[in-house]
């Protein structure tokens, strides 16, 4: 059995395209994402072997990296922080607006209530003649 949907509104037909070029706007986004996603992990990777290069190296000429071994005491303890700190911490403040810059917002529903009759005679006029049928209180359209 072949249904055709009815002719899209005006409105249903702009709700159409904004909703494409929504979808559109995301697909590029993702694809961008991935497209950085896998350029973090070629860096990483990239980096990784920087690191390993740079052990091993001086391995290669014949040189061997300078280990000192000593058996760590209370007394032998540094009572402070090393002067120079080896690692640095630093806080990235994220941006407390993303959200709602980024969010899509829905639109408010607009609903318009009509009668029975409004209804089945605009069901008629769209060329889709129906009834209604009241059953344990509640109405059931029922088309031909």
């Amino acid at each position: 059995m072949s249904e055709s949907t009815p002719p899209l509104s005006e409105r249903g037909v702009e709700r159409r395209e904004e909703i494409l070029s929504r979808a559109l706007a995301e697909a590029g986004r993702r694809r961008r994402r991935r497209a950085a996603g896998r350029a973090g992990v070629a860096l990483a990777v990239v980096g990784g072997l920087a690191a390993v290069t740079a052990v091993v190296w001086p391995l290669r000429e014949g040189k061997s990296p300078e280990v000192i071994v000593r058996r760590a005491t209370p007394e032998t303890l540094p009572a402070v922080a090393p002067a120079e700190p080896r690692v640095i911490v630093t806080r990235i403040a994220t941006d407390p607006g993303i959200v709602e810059r980024l969010a899509i917002h829905a639109e408010p529903v607009r609903v318009q209530r009509i009668r029975d009759e409004e209804l089945l005679r605009e069901l008629a006029a769209a060329d889709q003649p129906a009834g209604l049928a009241y059953v344990n209180g509640k109405a059931v359209l029922m088309f031909r």
